[in-house]
């Protein structure tokens, strides 16, 4: 927390986004945090154990943050920032061709499955999940997917990647010795899906705003919504 409290100070940025949270680190510093304008009026964080697609049990490898943000006197946002496993993994299958990262980010991807469609809130869902945009993990949290997931996942809520409403699907998020790819999403619920104005990657040469701190760029996505549009509702 210390770290992006010092990064928003020196960015003079500490009184524009007054409310932050930073989730417990996986053991190695790596956390997710969200910083937002807006109060935050309720914070869970997952690191619940949960059952993964082959029977067995595991938990989110760096703990998931579900958020209540009141945009507007009345209307709230469910917001999840996740951050799914690596790619890292040692080549040999696992479970059905799958290698070992995969089967972790896809059993993720179905847990947060479960989480997001719960409850009728507007909800956001954004975050590093390590995969590429044909990826059953991202088809998974779309809710694309065709078969139900261990849990009982039946995808009730289906996810819009405002990269691919506003025309840059496949814009890369992310560089490696081996290239470039996408792996970095925000998502949004059909009651916004209609309101995304944009989407922008912020690459580091390409604009001032953006350092070399990561192999991972920032990623922005615009949304514009007529307040008026939407009733208060219960959130849980």
């Amino acid at each position: 927390q210390k770290v992006l409290m010092d990064t928003l100070r020196r960015r003079a940025l500490q009184e524009k986004y007054k409310y932050v949270y930073v989730a417990p680190s996986d053991g190695r510093g790596i956390a997710v945090a969200l910083a937002s304008k807006y109060p935050i009026k309720k914070v869970i964080v997952h690191n619940e154990k949960f059952k993964d697609i082959t029977g067995g049990e595991t938990s989110f490898k760096r703990p998931v943050i579900e958020a209540i943000i009141e945009v507007a006197p009345g209307f709230d946002v469910r917001t999840f920032v996740v951050h799914f496993k690596s790619k890292r993994n040692d080549g040999v299958p696992v479970y059905r061709g799958m290698t070992s990262d995969q089967v972790q980010r896809y059993s993720e991807a179905n847990h947060l499955r479960e989480l997001a469609s719960q409850g009728n809130l507007p909800t956001i869902v954004m975050g590093d999940m390590n995969d590429t945009p044909d990826s059953p993990t991202i088809s998974l949290v779309k809710g694309e997917a065709t078969s139900r997931g261990p849990n009982g996942n039946t995808g009730e809520k289906v996810l819009y990647d405002t990269a691919k409403l506003t025309g840059k699907e496949n814009v890369p998020t992310h560089h490696s010795r081996h290239g470039s790819s996408k792996l970095d999403y925000i998502m949004v619920s059909g009651d916004l899906k209609d309101y995304v104005e944009d989407f922008k990657v912020y690459k580091p040469g390409t604009d001032q705003r953006a350092q070399m701190v990561s192999d991972h760029y920032m990623v922005m996505a615009d949304l514009r919504i007529p307040l008026d549009k939407f009733k208060k509702r219960d959130g849980a």
